[in-house]
């Protein structure tokens, strides 16, 4: 109780709608056409596939072999939103990558220097370019196509799944209670 009294009050706040509908970021996609606007958010921003490539795995990654060498592996079987995101995380990665000069392959110039600097350059571009209203706006043609149930969403609608997804289980736990 001394747990669950602080978290009512909090939920107590939130307009019940909220609490009862299902949020737009668990909605079942077709995963070809997550696949497909995943490939072309990216190419949009200069997906370069003669030097990147992207595939599919468990856990999104980027790794670098050379600076035309640059993959890309995200996921496709979680919610649509952590797809695009895990890709778009990942693809500022291969951009750092990307940057080196040709001329320092195989040399420790053309390694990754600072991780620090890699992950926030990442984080930064994935969370205030990536999730700004304008980029939503502009992709929102592309999240329109994942199924039936995406299509007559609002922009509004797409900027608050792509911004608070994870809040879903939180929406969870004050059901259970």
């Amino acid at each position: 109780d001394s747990l669950k009294n602080p978290i009512k009050n909090i939920f107590a706040r939130v307009k019940p709608e909220f609490l009862s509908a299902k949020p737009l970021s668990t909605y079942p996609y077709d995963k070809k056409q997550l696949e497909l606007a995943n490939m072309n958010v990216l190419e949009h921003l200069w997906f370069d596939t003669t030097t990147t490539r992207l595939d599919e795995t468990t856990h999104p990654f980027c790794s670098s072999y050379h600076t035309k060498d640059v993959r890309i592996a995200t996921r496709f079987e979680s919610m649509w939103v952590e797809a695009i995101y895990s890709s778009l995380h990942e693809y500022w990665h291969a951009m750092y990558q990307l940057q080196y000069d040709p001329l320092f392959d195989k040399t420790p110039l053309a390694n990754l220097h600072s991780m620090t600097i890699h992950e926030s350059q990442s984080r930064f571009r994935e969370n205030i370019i990536g999730r700004s209203y304008t980029f939503v706006q502009h992709f929102q043609s592309e999240y329109t196509k994942l199924g039936p149930d995406f299509a007559y969403h609002t922009t509004d609608e797409y900027y608050y799944a792509i911004n608070w997804y994870d809040v879903f289980p939180m929406v969870l736990l004050y059901n259970l209670m």
